[in-house]
């Protein structure tokens, strides 16, 4: 009958020398089996209640973090490993290899080997739909040890145990005497004594031998326990690996997507301050930059759209007479310059909303008209037309074409140049000094004086003497039977014609001998002169 240990005492110390000489080979393997099975099973269920990273029967879930995948192995012996928490990109190949082992349970490990601890007795379940493990709902978790594990695979240890057969101890024959034969004493049984000890090369045990044959275990080995160790270290390390790899080549793809978001948002800034923010303009800048097209390169395909053109369209008008264009900021610059002037003469509502005022400045700079140029048509406009109001009857009365509403307008219009436009200001200016005298403020004359050179302050002075020696010189001319005109004196007067003067001069003297000493007409007095007249 086999003789079962007692688990409190040492093995053999609580067996007798004579139950220990009846024990056969197989029981004393059998005693020795159930000792350390119970030992190692003691200690592990007493090291898996006091912390349960240590208990290899049951595997605990592993805590989760975005992006990985983390699972636990058990690393090291039955009495002296432990669970190790390892991670991996999440990714599906690696959703396939770790994902299951992310999940927590009862495992195959047994009191008897360690073989089996990091598999589960009900392994999880792959949901395609999720692409995530998830628990069997037939699994079930304790921490109690139990060796009953019908899914398991237990390794067949019996080889452990099978040393040589016991060699049996010879029966001494008698020696005859020539006495009678006496009745043989049975040889007594002896005890065996250990002559050495065996490491087991495969899993290192390592065993006592006795002189009997027989081994006794000693020590467990860590062999499996090593190279599972070793296995679980190596695909660890590949993980590692592969994380690392994926994390270098992450961090690369942020940096590049950090650099061309950069480069997007300097691009949009600048072409928003050029007026070229619609949507479909800076979506086509996001595209360019965001798929790697340099600044450079997406900068020279941005100019060529049609809504790039548009907004700078003063420069296609350049650039088809022939002319150099401008860049972006001195286009920008020469608009604001533009601008400066219609705002300093509330002007603003003439170049009316953006996309108008736009087109209207583009002409300006298509046609080469500087901020200079405009701003003196709007001067004349403003100061010498506008607000004058006998040059703006004058203006009206020479160009009935141009009326008050449209007078900015007529002088902004680059058809006209700047030298017409003073020109058509310096005849109506001269006309409105005849005026201001009561006199007559005839196109034909104030245009001939004006192509004279006749400034304003010229021609007042000239329509003053005009308008002091007239009516005594037509007096005087009629006494004769002649005729004197308005024509005869702007002759003398503004456009110093000789002939003229010397009429007024003779037409003095005959006044003077007729009446001499007693009219208050004489050549001094119809020949007088202001300070400014030219003759």
């Amino acid at each position: 009958m086999a003789i079962k240990p007692d688990p409190t005492k040492t093995p053999y110390l609580d067996l007798t020398n004579e139950q220990i000489a009846a024990m056969s080979t197989q029981e004393r393997m059998d005693y020795l089996q159930a000792a350390r099975d119970f030992k190692f099973e003691t200690e592990a269920v007493t090291r898996g209640a006091a912390d349960p990273m240590t208990n290899y029967f049951i595997r605990p879930d592993a805590p989760q973090v975005p992006g990985m995948i983390q699972y636990y192995s058990w690393i090291g012996g039955r009495t002296t490993g432990g669970w190790e928490l390892y991670r991996a990109v999440d990714t599906p190949l690696n959703v396939q290899k770790y994902g299951a082992r992310a999940i927590g349970g009862e495992t195959q490990g047994t009191p008897q080997s360690i073989v089996g601890a990091n598999a589960l007795k009900k392994q999880p379940i792959f949901d395609s739909t999720t692409g995530k493990w998830k628990p069997n709902p037939n699994a079930s978790s304790s921490a109690s040890g139990s060796t009953e594990n019908s899914d398991a695979t237990i390794i067949d240890e019996s080889n452990y145990f099978n040393g040589p057969n016991p060699i049996p101890t010879p029966t001494p024959t008698p020696t005859p005497t020539p006495t009678p034969t006496p009745t043989p004493t049975p040889t007594p049984t002896t005890v065996s004594k250990i002559v050495g000890t065996f490491t087991d090369p495969k899993t290192g045990d390592i065993y006592s031998l006795s002189d009997d044959g027989t081994k006794e275990l000693l020590s467990e080995g860590t062999k499996q326990a090593d190279a599972l160790s070793a296995k679980e270290a190596a695909d660890a390390k590949t993980a590692a690996e592969e994380y690392n790899a994926q994390m270098v080549a992450d961090a690369k793809t942020q940096e590049i997507k950090a650099e061309r978001q950069s480069a997007y948002e300097t691009l949009k800034d600048e072409f928003t301050k050029y007026g070229l923010g619609s949507d479909e303009f800076l979506a086509e800048v996001k595209n360019l930059i965001l798929t790697g097209t340099p600044t450079s390169q997406a900068t020279l395909k941005l100019r060529a759209t049609n809504e790039y053109a548009a907004r700078f369209a003063g420069n296609q008008e350049r650039r088809n007479a022939g002319k150099n264009v401008y860049d972006e900021a001195t286009y920008l610059s020469l608009e604001n310059q533009y601008r400066e002037t219609f705002g300093a003469y509330g002007l603003d509502n003439l170049l009316g909303d953006t996309k108008t005022s736009q087109a209207k400045l583009a002409q300006y700079i298509g046609q080469d008209k500087s901020p200079l140029e405009i701003k003196k048509r709007v001067q004349m406009a403003v100061e010498q037309v506008q607000n004058r109001t006998d040059v703006r009857l004058m203006f009206a009365e020479y160009y009935p074409e141009i009326t008050d509403k449209d007078l900015v307008s007529y002088f902004l219009e680059p058809k006209d140049t700047l030298a017409s436009l003073e020109s058509k200001v310096n005849i109506a200016s001269i006309g409105s000094t005849a005026m201001r005298q009561g006199l007559v403020a005839d196109l034909g004359t104030s245009q001939a004086l004006s192509e004279m050179g006749l400034t304003e302050e010229q021609a007042a002075a000239g329509y003053k003497n005009v308008a002091t020696t007239l009516p005594d010189a037509k007096r005087l001319t009629a006494i004769e039977g002649g005729k004197y005109t308005q024509a005869d004196a702007e002759g003398a007067y503004l456009k110093n014609l000789a002939s003229e003067q010397r009429k007024l001069a003779k037409l003095a003297e005959r006044e003077q001998a007729r009446f001499a000493g007693s009219s208050g007409v004489n050549k001094t007095s119809l020949t007088s002169s202001t300070t400014g007249q030219l003759y």
